[in-house]
């Protein structure tokens, strides 16, 4: 396995001979042969461990475990405890789901803050075949059926083509030693259920599982790949990219008779789930609207318009300007004070305001629904969303547009229009320039 491990590494994975990374190492089988293979290899590399102690003194033993092969080998070592109980309660997670999004959190942290380029993983073909299966069974769509990616940006995973029975063989025949998980002998979960039941039976009845496998994978991925593509050119003629806003144009997707099925592919990542509501916005009024966890979805004019959802700490959030030395960054950018002269050209990132009119503190927030402002070269006042929707922005922009007031009026509705009661009187006169310097 040795040999074919580091040809496999020629053929696919050649970034790991000339650079450093981290392995992700439990101390089980499969870790503990990955790291074998590659210390025999002679790469640079360091042991990344997670305790998720749920195992109570087994979780610490694990751990000292791999930090004394780490010193044993003069590996470089890194660990992380969790309270994986608690972090799972508190995100309403499962556990299992909870163990993962910390571990893959501290080990892009780990990236980030070390030399290390890369992590690997010790994920094998057995592995591969039970997300195939977890995904069938829950009617996923292709992507779910192509099985663990051996790249996933700085993460690689290069035991993949191996079965768990190579890998164990290479194990025993090497004397390596690693610590059992006697969580995964337990079938209560559906992956160690088909591990332990289901794989078995199909070992049995097809000789040729394995190659098999790894042959379906190779075509789903170039079927997916296939449909990527197609995807990627429909984007461009339906789609547009609008700051942090996608805007599909319902007129040209309605031209494609599977627009369903486009309109899914363009969405998947945003976390919708009832693909028929959202498909029912296609013939909403404007102004109907469906939200993710993620993200707003918003039947706008001749769009759907989709946006990531703020915070709720961030949807309430004002800041306060003290004085003309105070700027804030916030979403939309950065907003600062400048003196000048009046004879300035007209941006709607400037706001003129007259310096005897302002009485800080000012405040910067986003609108609400019954703000009134005077627009320049008016006297009667007017409904902020209906000066915009005047002005033709979209549904979706005006619930997200920041305005900068006083303790009772608003000043500019901020790279739009300042109000009129704050304006320059005399173009002689010097000026306050409240700019917005976008990101």
């Amino acid at each position: 396995m040795l040999s074919e491990f580091q040809q496999h590494l020629s053929d696919q994975f050649s970034e790991l001979k000339k650079s450093s990374f981290l392995i992700a190492c439990s101390g089980g089988v499969d870790s503990m042969v990955l790291t074998d293979l590659c210390l025999k290899s002679h790469l640079d590399f360091a042991l990344a461990h997670c305790n998720f102690q749920l195992r109570e003194i087994e979780a610490d033993k694990d751990e000292a475990f791999v930090k004394d092969y780490a010193l044993q080998n003069g590996i470089n070592f890194f660990n992380k405890t969790f309270d994986t109980h608690a972090f799972a309660e508190k995100e309403k997670l499962s556990i299992q789901e909870a163990a993962r999004e910390l571990r893959y959190t501290w080990f892009k942290e780990l990236l980030k803050n070390t030399k290390y380029d890369y992590l690997i993983t010790a994920h094998h073909l057995n592995d591969s075949i039970e997300t195939f299966m977890i995904n069938l069974f829950r009617g996923t769509g292709l992507a779910g059926l192509t099985g663990i990616p051996n790249k996933n940006d700085k993460i690689l995973r290069p035991l993949l083509v191996f079965s768990r029975a190579q890998i164990e063989d290479y194990a025993n025949k090497n004397e390596l030693k690693w610590k059992e998980d006697i969580t995964n002998a337990s079938t209560k979960y559906v992956r160690n259920a088909i591990r332990h039941e289901v794989t078995p039976i199909l070992e049995k009845q097809t000789p040729q599982l394995y190659a098999s496998f790894l042959k379906i994978f190779d075509h789903l991925k170039a079927d997916q790949n296939l449909l990527n593509d197609y995807i990627s050119q429909i984007k461009t003629e339906v789609c547009i990219e609008d700051g942090q806003k996608l805007k599909i144009s319902i007129k040209k997707l309605e031209t494609y008779t599977n627009k369903k099925t486009i309109l899914f592919h363009l969405l998947k990542d945003k976390g919708f789930k009832a693909w028929d509501d959202i498909v029912d916005l296609l013939s909403a009024e404007t102004g109907k609207f469906k939200k993710s966890q993620t993200h707003l979805l918003m039947r706008d004019g001749e769009f759907l318009s989709c946006k990531k959802l703020n915070k709720m700490s961030e949807i309430n959030k004002s800041y306060q300007l003290d004085n003309l030395t105070d700027k804030v960054s916030f979403e939309a950018g950065q907003i600062l004070f400048e003196k000048a002269d009046f004879n300035l050209k007209n941006n709607p990132e400037h706001a003129l305001i007259n310096p005897k009119k302002l009485n800080f503190p000012l405040f910067l927030r986003k609108t609400k629904s019954d703000d009134k402002f005077s627009p320049l070269g008016m006297t009667s006042r007017k409904r902020v969303w209906d000066y915009l929707k005047d002005k033709k922005v979209s549904v979706l922009d005006r619930k997200e547009q920041w305005v900068l007031t006083d303790q009772s009026n608003i000043i500019w509705v901020v790279g739009h229009q300042i109000d009129e009661n704050y304006k320059v009187l005399n173009t002689d006169q010097k000026c306050i320039k409240v700019v917005l310097v976008k990101p």
